[in-house]
């Protein structure tokens, strides 16, 4: 519920997927210069995460009905076509069958092991400086916002004055139409007067 007695709520994020991650993810799929609203990684965040729960809870009963505690990648996948997903079960299955074997191929010995290690530390090095990358990136979007909401404001107050402005105007203008009309008026009358006045 986004609020609740006039006032909203703060979502719970320790239940979401990393939003650096879902930005990552959504950069991917877009050209290298597009921008992503802070708001769009928030709402796929939460959307991602709710559909991991929804597929993991399904899951679970399979393994409750079974009498097992542990949730492997066939339940997943029976989930995911029990509940009308079945068009991504083939390629899952391919996924899973090919994670496995890569799983595999890493649990054999290295021959040199220092390589290894300095692969993940090298990973891990990478992953951070893309969690950088986005805080960097959340900052710079919301520094611009605060820009566009502040360059509008000042166009609105601008516009709302050379509207003022405006009005003013055309009240003086009004004004000085009505002076005249009422000079002409009594000119008009003086003259007249003026005209009887000789005529006696």
């Amino acid at each position: 519920m986004a609020e609740q007695m006039g006032e909203r709520m703060v979502p719970n994020y320790s239940r979401f997927l990393p939003i650096a991650n879902i930005s990552r993810i959504m950069k991917k799929a877009l050209p290298e210069n597009a921008k992503i609203a802070k708001d769009a990684k928030e709402t796929l965040q939460e959307c991602v995460s709710e559909f991991i729960s929804f597929i993991t809870s399904e899951a679970c009963e399979k393994c409750k009905n079974e009498k097992r505690k542990t949730i492997n990648g066939e339940d997943l996948l029976f989930a995911i076509n029990t509940l009308g997903f079945e068009s991504y079960v083939d390629i899952l299955k391919l996924y899973l069958n090919k994670y496995r074997e890569a799983l595999k191929s890493s649990e054999k010995p290295n021959i040199n092991p220092g390589e290894g290690q300095s692969q993940q530390i090298k990973q891990k090095k990478n992953e951070d400086d893309d969690e950088e990358d986005e805080d960097d990136d959340d900052e710079n979007d919301d520094e611009f916002d605060e820009e566009k909401l502040q360059n509008e404001g000042e166009q609105q107050q601008q516009q709302q004055q050379n509207q003022q402005n405006k009005i003013q105007s055309n009240q003086e203008n009004k004004n000085y139409q009505e002076q005249q009309k009422q000079s002409q008026q009594d000119n008009l009358q003086q003259q007249k007067q003026d005209d009887n006045n000789q005529k006696e």
